[in-house]
C-alpha cells in the first residue's frame, strides 16, 4: 500500500529527473516560502487529507508548478512560462497514468507531433521516477494558473489531483503492542 511519504518520495525522484524542474519540496505552502534553498522552476507537493472508501482510499495533492518571472515580464511573457509550467504538470501527470512504467519519449506521448519525435524529457538513461508499481490511480486534475501579482516574481500553475489507492483494511499492518 502506498503512503505519503511514499508518494512524496516518488514525486521528488521525478522532479530530479525532469530537466525543466530544479527543485522539489514537499510539505504546507508555507515551508515553500521559508525555504530558500530551492532553485526554480520548483514543484512544490501538498497533502490535504485522505478519505477511506470501502476498498480504497483518495488521497488529495496540491501540486505547484512554478518559474521565476523577469520583474519587467509583459502578460503575454507570464502566460508563456504559465505555459511551460502546465508542461512540466502534465509530465507528472502523464508519468503518473503512463501504464508502461518505462520512461518516455515525446515520440510515446505525443506520436502525432513531429517536433516532439525522440525529444526525452527527462535526466539520465534509466530513471524510472515513480516506479513500476501502478497499484493506483490518478482521477481528474484540476489546473489553473497562478501568477504572483504582488511581487511579480512567481507564476506557474497550481493542480488539485487525487491518487487512488488500494486500502484492504488489513489488520496485519497495525501493531498492537
Amino acid at each position: 500500500m502506498l503512503t505519503v511519504s511514499n508518494i512524496a518520495n516518488r514525486v521528488k525522484g521525478w522532479a530530479d529527473a525532469h530537466k525543466m524542474v530544479q527543485s522539489f519540496t514537499f510539505g504546507p505552502v508555507v515551508n515553500m516560502a521559508d525555504t530558500k534553498d530551492y532553485e526554480l522552476p520548483l514543484v512544490h507537493l501538498f497533502y490535504r487529507g485522505t478519505t477511506l472508501n470501502e476498498r480504497t482510499k483518495d488521497m488529495d495533492f496540491t501540486v505547484y508548478c512554478l518559474s521565476k518571472t523577469p520583474i519587467d515580464a509583459t502578460t503575454t511573457e507570464q502566460y508563456e512560462l504559465v505555459s511551460d509550467m502546465e508542461m512540466v504538470l502534465n509530465d507528472l501527470v502523464s508519468e503518473m497514468k503512463n501504464p508502461l512504467g518505462t520512461p518516455y519519449t515525446g515520440t510515446l506521448a505525443q506520436p502525432q507531433n513531429e517536433y516532439l519525435d525522440n525529444v526525452t524529457v527527462y535526466k539520465g538513461e534509466n530513471s524510472n521516477r515513480l516506479g513500476t508499481d501502478r497499484s493506483f490511480g490518478v482521477g481528474t486534475v484540476n489546473v489553473r494558473p497562478m501568477i504572483d501579482e504582488n511581487t511579480k516574481l512567481l507564476c506557474g500553475v497550481v493542480a488539485e489531483l487525487t491518487i487512488e489507492v488500494s486500502n484492504p483494511y488489513d489488520t496485519c499492518f497495525t501493531p498492537y503492542s
